[in-house]
């Protein structure tokens, strides 16, 4: 079994994942996307949670959430 994987990041390149540690006898199972980055999926929980645009806006410049602005397109 090969324990990593080479993934395509979107702005790091090739990078290497950790495989699945299990095997599906009738699935094939493997990461086919990187990992996501630090806050990237963050706004879309927050609004699922109830929070307005606003809210979010305000959270992120008094520092408590990160939505990944400043990593996403590095």
């Amino acid at each position: 079994m090969r324990w990593l994987l080479t993934v395509e990041h979107p702005t790091r390149g090739k990078t290497k994942n950790l495989a699945l540690p299990v095997k599906f006898s009738k699935t094939e199972a493997s990461p086919n996307q990187s990992a996501p980055f630090l806050g990237q999926h963050t706004k879309e929980i927050l609004l699922e949670l109830g929070y307005s645009s606003q809210d979010i806006e305000e959270l992120e410049q008094l520092g408590i959430i990160n939505t990944g602005k400043d990593f996403s397109r590095k």
